[in-house]
């Protein structure tokens, strides 16, 4: 697709919305009428839903669990979240999982204890992190660090 019609379709686009209220709702639309006059081109836009096919979520989730990162990419996933707090260095001490939910917490990501103990332990069980069983006054905890 050249240039012009790349243009042209996007003032199209931008016709059929201009009557809109700005937000997400006409941002969508937008999307959608401008995939719509590319089609009827030969040509297509992705768009985050057409990035987010089941193929290349499980790619993105083994690079994130492995700690390659790619700069601008938000962690949705559990898992992902934690290895996120352990490439910031979180777990270079042992850490409990109320400390864990609470760094979390400092970053948006808001969970309950107990939505975080089977991510935990399966990032242990994929050697992502270990975990050691400590006596806390009479108390018998787990602490979570870097393998």
């Amino acid at each position: 697709m050249d240039t012009n019609a790349l243009k042209e379709a996007l003032k199209q686009a931008e016709r059929a919305v201009a009557e809109m209220p700005e937000g997400d709702l006409r941002v969508e639309a937008f999307k959608i009428i401008l995939n719509r006059v590319l089609a009827e081109s030969g040509s297509q836009v992705p768009t985050q839903k057409d990035a987010g096919n089941a193929p290349h979520r499980e790619k993105s989730r083994t690079r994130q669990r492995r700690g390659d990162s790619h700069e601008g990419v938000v962690p949705r996933s559990v898992p992902a979240r934690i290895l996120t707090l352990k490439t910031e260095g979180f777990f270079a001490e042992q850490r409990g999982i109320g400390e864990i939910r609470d760094e979390l917490q400092t970053h948006g990501w808001r969970y309950k204890v107990t939505a975080l103990s089977g991510p935990l332990m399966r990032l242990v069980r994929e050697r992502e992190l270990r975990r050691s069983k400590v006596d806390d006054d009479g108390k018998t905890t787990y602490k979570y660090f870097n393998p």
